[in-house]
């Protein structure tokens, strides 16, 4: 099932368990969470984020916006952030070979994850994303380098701090660091709008280890075509090994899906006047590399 974020049957709401922590929290065998509770909707209901999730424009005042260079400090920046779920009014019943019945049985629902900064949207999000190693590096923890051991400051004094939504919306030419050390949801959130805006991101869990984050390969520039393959693949989704089907499901219907969902989210976004490389997270900007700490 490609790109479900949750499936609602009966009382109980089944979450993939990546969404609801830490990225960088360890596997386990679990990845399904139960949460009792329903949508209110009848039959079986497939949550999706939407084709083409909207972010808000960078506001014009240079106060909010600093790009300090990096101290070297892990901090939470990022405290009055929240995450809420919404539902657009995009649906569509699938086909379970049934006739005659006056409810649906099972159908996919847009929801958008959208992502505040105390009671302000800031955008909807692709959360799935972050666990596409293809868009997105989960740093391991370091079992090499010796605790002590001499840091390259010269190196990382030179990246840039970053320490609200507004500084990463408008990010800075260096590499930046997202400052955001214990609060899961605003780690997750930044690791998805840092990848929505065409940034190669990487997270890094306790025990930072920057000889470790420097050491690493930079990832496959990806174009605009290649993003939107990307975000849909299959090959291993970060901790998260059977969060896709290795051999994937109905293609005939999800390619319906896939299209139906472009076509609203155009339709919408033509309407509400977003351009398309802002709808698709403004991916036109330069590619760089992005630490959430």
């Amino acid at each position: 099932m490609k790109g479900v974020l949750a499936i609602s049957s009966g009382n109980s709401i089944y979450v993939a368990s990546c969404l609801l922590q830490d990225p960088c929290a360890q596997s386990s065998n679990k990845t399904i969470e139960r949460v009792v509770g329903n949508l209110g909707k009848t039959g079986m209901c497939l949550l999706v984020c939407p084709a083409t999730p909207q972010v808000r424009s960078v506001y014009d005042d240079i106060r909010l916006v600093n790009h300090y260079h990096f101290d070297g400090k892990e901090e939470d920046c990022f405290g009055e952030t929240s995450l809420h779920l919404s539902f657009t009014e995009w649906q569509l019943p699938i086909d379970v070979g049934s006739r005659g019945n006056r409810d649906v049985e099972a159908s996919y629902i847009e929801a958008a994850i959208g992502l505040y900064d105390k009671s302000k949207w800031v955008a909807d999000l692709k959360i799935l994303d972050v666990f596409n190693p293809q868009l997105c590096r989960i740093v391991p923890e370091c079992r090499e380098h010796r605790s002590g051991q001499d840091i390259p400051t010269t190196k990382i004094f030179e990246f840039v701090s970053i320490d609200s939504w507004e500084e990463l919306l408008d990010s800075p030419t260096e590499v930046g660091v997202v400052r955001a050390r214990g609060n899961w949801q605003a780690r997750l959130a930044a690791a998805a709008l840092a990848i929505q805006l065409g940034h190669e991101t990487r997270i890094v869990p306790d025990g930072l280890c920057w000889l470790c984050c420097l050491a690493l390969q930079n990832l496959p520039d990806t174009k605009m075509t290649d993003y939107q393959d990307a975000h849909m693949a299959d090959d291993g989704i970060g901790h998260v090994e059977r969060l896709f089907d290795d051999e994937g499901s109905d293609s005939e219907t999800e390619d319906v899906v896939a299209t139906l969902m472009e076509k609203a989210a155009k339709k919408g976004d033509e309407q509400n006047g977003w351009s398309s490389d802002h709808a698709q997270g403004g991916l036109a900007v330069d590619r760089n590399i992005v630490y959430i700490v």
